[in-house]
């Protein structure tokens, strides 16, 4: 069938779990009023945000660096660096953003949370090795939280060894069964096995879970369609891909899968006017084309 060939990382979800950069200006702000930062310092942080929203990443970064020279705090001085490296990341200085993360590291006391946010940074860059290493820092460090777990999975997931990556995800599972970005991930990997009724559980889990990010809904709808399509339940399909468009009215996955969908069910009509909507979003991509001549050729 069309889809069967397609590459599975349409679906790919993008579950960088590390921890989500709090607002330096909000922590600023909440700082005690014995060490309650100038204003200045509270605008500058505004600035550097503004600026990152404008991708002036340069002019970011010298305003972070002028913001340490008067962070009130040691844990604000580590999300200043946090976010620096970030910036420095945006524009491919990789050794800079890489000692930034590690002079956030060296910051006493040590926050856990950044050896994922210096593990996902070598994840994104494709090292491997340093990636899984600091993983293992932080779930030694924090033997009770899924989420380091679950990032060394992530590991095993971009080196396409997905047996491992389910394992490193069942680990997740033994210290939270409701940890939803390891059910979505293991559904991933299941799929990227073959192993289709496997992944359709973990979706069918996924979607019975109260959703605790953003994108999670989504992408459990949207995984379970695309298995659905795979099983050949179309009109199971289509009632998941409808949910899916509902948070992500126009995302080009979930439109061509529903319109194929339609199209195996007989509904030519409704698979044409989704393969039109997909094709403004994606006109160079040849699964929408090809159905486009299909129909169109009726």
């Amino acid at each position: 069938m069309l889809l069967h060939s397609m590459d599975t990382r349409k679906i790919s979800i993008a579950l960088r779990l590390g921890a989500s950069l709090a607002s330096v200006a909000a922590l600023l702000q909440a700082a005690p009023a014995s060490a309650a930062p100038s204003e200045t310092l509270s605008q500058q942080v505004r600035d550097a945000q503004s600026a990152e929203a404008d991708r002036q990443f340069g002019k970011a970064i010298d305003i972070y660096g002028l913001a340490m020279g008067s962070a009130p705090s040691d844990q604000a001085l580590r999300l200043l660096l946090k976010r620096r490296a970030l910036a420095f990341e945006k524009i491919s200085l990789l050794p800079k953003a890489e000692a930034d993360f590690t002079s956030a590291l060296a910051v006493e006391p040590v926050d856990p949370m950044l050896y994922a946010d210096r593990g996902y940074f070598y994840l994104r860059h494709k090292r491997y090795d340093l990636a899984t290493g600091d993983f293992a820092t932080g779930a030694r460090i924090e033997p009770r939280s899924p989420l380091f777990r679950f990032a060394m999975g992530r590991v095993r997931a971009a080196m396409s060894d997905y047996l491992g990556a389910i394992e490193c995800y069942n680990d997740a599972l033994l210290l939270d069964h409701k940890y939803g970005p390891a059910i979505l991930s293991r559904a991933e990997a299941y799929v990227h096995l073959n192993r289709l009724e496997e992944a359709k559980a973990d979706y069918d889990r996924a979607v019975g879970l109260d959703f605790r990010r953003e994108g999670d809904r989504f992408y459990s709808f949207l995984g379970r369609g695309y298995v659905s399509i795979r099983l050949e339940d179309f009109t199971g399909a289509i009632r998941d891909l409808d949910e899916a468009l509902v948070t992500e009215p126009t995302d080009m996955n979930a439109l061509l899968f529903r319109g194929y969908a339609y199209e195996r069910r007989g509904s030519a009509d409704l698979a044409l006017r989704d393969y039109e909507r997909a094709f403004v979003a994606n006109p160079e991509n040849s699964w929408i084309r090809a159905g486009l001549r299909r129909l169109r050729s009726n």
